[in-house]
């Protein structure tokens, strides 16, 4: 898949702000930045210089994605609507919209806790997906991978991630590094990868990390043949099988 621009996006549970890093092609160099998005909508991308408009942007994103989406499209974009129109906490949308099961095999795989457990530590994604999913109520505006089978030209791409499986199957670390992260890129691909002035500062904050973590992983993996994932269930990107 040909693309112009990678983006990772972590959660976080700070107000109107989302942690985003974006590679930049020019030429044949990558230049990397953050920003900071006050949403998850078309507007909030562009005020960014992340154009969304355009199978050739690629967004990798700290969202979980549940069988309750359904295979196709409609049935995507109408939960998103139903959790714009929700008024009561993450939580209660997430018990209310409860399936059959806690883990779909992408979760098992990755050794990946359920979005539907209730565990302190767990809140962050529960809340962080909601918020997502909420702002993305409306009309469609992503192609959604891997339900979409074939791409709207004028739609970036959305996958769900998660920062920790390639902080370990990319990094190499057991737990979140930011100091390693900026040595990592400027020695990776011989000089292919270059920070954008003020990043270095911005990715020791660990939301930006992870955010960096998610970018350049789906870097590597669009740069490579890939096998499809299932369909059926949502999928991580990066796990086998995708």
């Amino acid at each position: 898949m040909q693309v112009d621009r990678v983006v990772g996006i972590d959660q976080t549970s700070r107000p109107r702000f989302l942690p985003a890093v974006a590679l930049r092609r020019e030429g044949r160099v990558w230049v990397l930045e953050s920003a900071s998005l006050e949403g998850f909508r078309p507007e909030a991308f562009e005020a960014s210089g992340i154009p969304v408009r355009t199978s050739r942007t690629w967004i990798t994103a700290d969202c979980v994605f549940w069988p309750l989406l359904g295979t196709g499209e409609r049935g995507m974009w109408k939960t998103f609507g139903e959790a714009s129109r929700f008024s009561g906490a993450a939580s209660r949308f997430f018990r209310d919209h409860r399936g059959e099961r806690d883990f779909r095999k992408a979760d098992l795989l990755a050794r990946a806790q359920s979005v539907f457990r209730e565990l302190p530590y767990q809140r962050n994604i529960q809340s962080g997906t909601f918020r997502i999913w909420s702002e993305l109520g409306g009309a469609p505006w992503l192609n959604v991978w891997p339900f979409c089978q074939r791409a709207h030209p004028r739609r970036a791409w959305l996958a769900e991630g998660y920062p920790s499986f390639f902080w370990k199957h990319l990094l190499l670390q057991k737990k979140r590094n930011p100091p390693i992260l900026y040595d990592w890129i400027r020695s990776r691909r011989g000089g292919l990868i270059k920070p954008a002035r003020g990043t270095r500062k911005a990715l020791l904050d660990p939301d930006f990390a992870d955010a960096a973590v998610l970018c350049l992983g789906s870097f590597e993996i669009l740069a490579k043949k890939r096998r499809e994932a299932p369909r059926e269930e949502g999928w991580i990107f990066g796990l086998e099988g995708a």
